[in-house]
């Protein structure tokens, strides 16, 4: 089995590559901040070159607030490019795993969110990700949608990196506290598609919209003190101040659903992966940023 991954720089791009070369598997990398995933032909002739068996889209534009100004650079990262590589693998008979994001849901609903809920974005985001979907799913029969719950790794640019602030650094970072979520490792993540992947390449036939999410739904505001606590077992990092404020007084661009929790059951009947602990998974990632600082 060959994987192409589109998205390398991406938190769970980083993670599968790495674990892509500890199993040794077969695969091909790109930044998607190249140009050639823009152009049909391009893209066409990357695939019939390196001739994957899957093509793995991690290219994700993380930022929520920013999307409202950044608009174009959100949608290249979050619908272009995978729009783009859903039409070349539809040319080539190619299958295709394709990332977004429970923005798509208004956060209303009462209880987790199943694959059966009807998306309605309540931000351009959350827009510009159901779009992505449509896009890919009316494209190219051979898909596979994975909704990620809230995704943290040991990269500066997430969540987690921004709250363990480099020594003498006293900025300040803004939550909306009671906003629910399911943390997700990039590393769990990373792990869960190449599994999908294993299974689709005995040519089983369940494409479709999966969720996936680490165990358990809290709020940032539980979430940032689980940061902290293990932030405190490492004398090296330090957290910076976090203002916790309701979903009016946010001073961010973008509106949130206040309930951004997955249900994962279908992944669990139809591939059998079990979610995994996002406490456990965070100590491994506080552990690794405070390596990396040292």
């Amino acid at each position: 089995m060959k994987l192409m991954v589109v998205g390398s720089e991406s938190q769970v791009g980083n993670e599968l590559v790495a674990l892509l070369e500890s199993t040794n598997t077969d695969f091909v990398a790109f930044d998607s901040d190249d140009q050639l995933f823009i152009d049909h032909r391009d893209v066409v002739s990357l695939l019939e070159e390196h001739d994957p068996d899957f093509v793995v889209n991690a290219t994700l534009y993380p930022f929520v607030d920013r999307a409202e100004e950044e608009v174009e650079r959100c949608r290249l990262k979050n619908l272009e490019i995978p729009r783009a590589l859903a039409k070349a693998c539809h040319q080539l008979d190619k299958p295709m795993l394709h990332l977004t994001s429970p923005y798509v849901f208004d956060g209303d609903k009462v209880g987790p969110y199943t694959e059966k809920d009807t998306p309605n974005p309540v931000n351009l985001y959350g827009e510009i990700h159901q779009a992505s979907e449509e896009a890919v799913a009316t494209t190219l029969a051979k898909h596979v949608i994975i909704r990620l719950g809230l995704v943290f790794s040991a990269g500066e640019d997430n969540f987690v990196g921004r709250v363990l602030a480099h020594g003498g650094q006293d900025e300040r970072m803004e939550v909306i506290g009671q906003q629910l979520a399911c943390p997700t490792s990039a590393m769990t993540a990373s792990e869960v598609i190449l599994a999908v992947c294993h299974q689709l390449s005995c040519n089983i036939e369940v494409w479709g919209i999966y969720h996936y999410s680490d165990v358990e739904a809290v709020t940032r505001r539980e979430f940032l003190s689980a940061v902290v606590e293990e932030a405190e077992r490492h004398p090296d990092l330090q957290a910076r101040h976090v203002d916790q404020v309701s979903s009016a007084q946010h001073q961010g661009s973008a509106k949130r659903p206040m309930n951004a929790v997955l249900n994962c059951q279908k992944l669990l009947y139809t591939f059998g992966i079990k979610q995994r602990s996002w406490r456990i998974e965070l100590s491994k990632v506080v552990a690794k940023l405070a390596e990396t600082r040292n």
